[in-house]
Formats: structure tokens, C-alpha cells, sequence
């Protein structure tokens, strides 16, 4: 019965031992998923405050072209 209840003690301490670890990596999981939707919101903000243009080839080509020239990208 010793036996039995020593078995029974190691499993409850493994079971603590690994809820333990699971809370951790949940905890962890939570604060990575709080930085991710805070990149995310500001991420949002940026792009609502500076929407993107969007052109065809040839107006990117014709951009491309002007700022070579203006000197701005060196070739």
C-alpha cells in the first residue's frame, strides 16, 4: 500500500510538474499573440495614414526612370 501511495504522490507531482509547463507556454503564447495584434493595429494605423498607391508597369517604369535621373538611385 506504501508502494501504491508513493506511485500516487510522483504521479500527482508529474501531473503539477507538466500543468505547470503548460501554463508557462500558454503564458508565453498569450504575451507573443499581445505583441503580434499590437504590431498589427500599428501596422493598420501606418497604412491608414499613408494608403498606398497603386499604378501599372509602365507608370512604375516612368518613376523608376525619374528618379535615376534625378539621381536619387544609383544604377
Amino acid at each position: 500500500m506504501e508502494a501504491d501511495w508513493n506511485d500516487t504522490i510522483q504521479s500527482a507531482s508529474q501531473h503539477s510538474s507538466d500543468t505547470e509547463s503548460r501554463l508557462a507556454l500558454w503564458n508565453d503564447y498569450r504575451h507573443l499573440l499581445d505583441q503580434f495584434r499590437q504590431t498589427l493595429e500599428e501596422v493598420d494605423q501606418s497604412v491608414s495614414e499613408n494608403p498606398v498607391t497603386l499604378c501599372d508597369s509602365d507608370q512604375v517604369k516612368q518613376l523608376l526612370n525619374l528618379y535615376q535621373v534625378s539621381g536619387l538611385i544609383c544604377s
